[in-house]
């Protein structure tokens, strides 16, 4: 989970990754426009990255941790896979906003 918090909780963790999951690749069918075929992609990336290290780096499924290597000294470490999920929802609350601003205007 995100800056290390709720540590001790991988499985959950890990089984809320896989309904992510399953969840965009089932909704992204819909999708139409670029900024959220992007955003899901991103989101459904990490999603699975984090999800790899927690299946592949430990001894028991789901018990794996998460390898975070990006530290600026002055935020909190972070990996590839938590960039894209960041950016992800970030892109679907712009499009969220975008697209309210086009409907109020119509």
């Amino acid at each position: 989970m995100a800056f290390s918090k709720a540590q001790g909780i991988g499985p959950l963790i890990g089984i809320v990754a896989m309904l992510v999951v399953l969840w965009l690749a089932w909704t992204s069918r819909k999708l139409t426009g670029r900024i959220t075929v992007v955003a899901a992609g991103l989101i459904g990336g990490g999603a699975i990255g984090n999800l790899a290290d927690r299946l592949f780096r430990g001894g028991h499924p789901l018990r794996g941790s998460v390898i975070d290597f990006i530290d600026f000294q002055w935020f909190p470490i972070f990996n590839v896979a938590d960039s894209a999920i960041d950016i992800g929802g970030v892109l679907f609350v712009i499009w969220t906003v975008v697209a309210h601003r086009k409907l109020r205007a119509a």
